[in-house]
């Protein structure tokens, strides 16, 4: 039975230490200089993260395992989501580990980067996305949902929590104008979140596409940590919840979403009331990641980038959006 990342007990940490432990392996013990024989030449790419360090890839081989390399920044840039491809390694310069993110720190290393992508022939499969959700994972879905719907509902109405988003006019009139455009996606567009604490908030927001049966998806939560000094006046960082920033692009069909990142089904989408005075409406979304872990979201208003997002994320989202033909707005 999948576990429940409930919005107020668990996040999806575990995803972003998953990736980290990928980088420190793949990278532990490399010549400079040399790309090692377990340096994948290939793949395909399941997902681009802009980091602190390097831009991450993350790539898919035949057998289906995956793996995550650094790269150069501008690879990040480029439309290589789903595609099949041939890469290029050299030396390179990035920041130290230890620096923690401080791009001040005047501490490198030296790493193999990926430098230039090539797509194979025929690297665009005609559906190169996780499978459908079968009749059991629904059923799990919805069990989910209406569980982190008791427990982010009790603990708020409490207010332990935020309370959560009441379902937006706005998004509503939004899915509306795509109803018209792209039925099978509009049901799940919007900016949904969920509210572990005040400082952890997790966004999910799902932008429609010009290209029919097809949107973004932007996974984003801010790292919750606290500064520590010792008695020398030596500054460290205590780490309570790692910072979360993904795109994947997603195929929207049989009232299914299926990305590199999460999986959704418009029949586990509910709505309900919530309230301490007064009730008003809620929509909840329960979402499948990639550990097969679910995270119970909220809709909140229309598609947008969240409004804590740092500039340079937010920068590298907006050229996202562009590169794959998904917009913020009806217009």
């Amino acid at each position: 039975m999948p576990a429940v990342a409930m919005v107020f007990m668990k996040s999806f940490s575990n995803k972003f230490w998953g990736t980290a432990i990928a980088i420190t392996s793949v990278f532990a013990g490399q010549t400079p200089g040399v790309v090692r024989a377990e340096s994948p030449q290939s793949g395909t790419i399941t997902n681009l993260t802009m980091g602190d360090r390097a831009c991450y890839v993350t790539l898919r081989n035949e057998a289906g395992d995956t793996t995550t390399e650094f790269a150069a920044f501008n690879i990040c840039e480029q439309n290589l989501i789903g595609k099949k491809v041939q890469l290029t390694y050299e030396a390179g310069n990035i920041i130290a580990e230890s620096c923690y993110g401080d791009l001040d720190c005047g501490i490198s290393e030296t790493v193999m980067l990926i430098t230039a992508v090539k797509v194979m022939a025929g690297g665009q499969k005609a559906d190169g996305y996780p499978p459908f959700l079968n009749k059991t994972e629904i059923a799990q879905l919805e069990t989910d949902r209406e569980a982190g719907r008791n427990g982010w509902f009790g603990l708020a109405g409490l207010n332990k929590v935020d309370h959560p988003p009441q379902l937006a006019p706005e998004l509503l009139a939004f899915r509306q104008y795509w109803k018209t455009k792209d039925p099978a996606i509009a049901p799940f567009l919007g900016l949904w979140h969920n509210d572990e604490s005040t400082n952890n908030r997790h966004y999910v927001s799902i932008f429609p596409s010009l290209e029919a049966n097809h949107v973004c998806v932007l996974e984003f939560k801010p790292e919750w940590s606290i500064k520590l000094s010792d008695n020398n006046n030596d500054v460290s960082k205590d780490v309570i919840s790692p910072g979360i920033f993904s795109f994947s692009r997603a195929k929207v069909g049989s009232a299914q979403l299926r990305s590199a990142e999460f999986r959704a089904h418009e029949l586990a989408i509910a709505r309900t009331a919530f309230g301490v005075s007064a009730d008003y409406p809620v929509e909840l979304l329960p979402l499948v990641n990639e550990q097969n872990e679910t995270m119970v979201l909220a809709a909140a208003t229309v598609p947008q980038l969240p409004p804590d997002l740092p500039d340079s994320q937010a920068q590298y989202m907006t050229s996202q959006l562009l590169a794959n033909s998904c917009v913020m707005s009806s217009q």
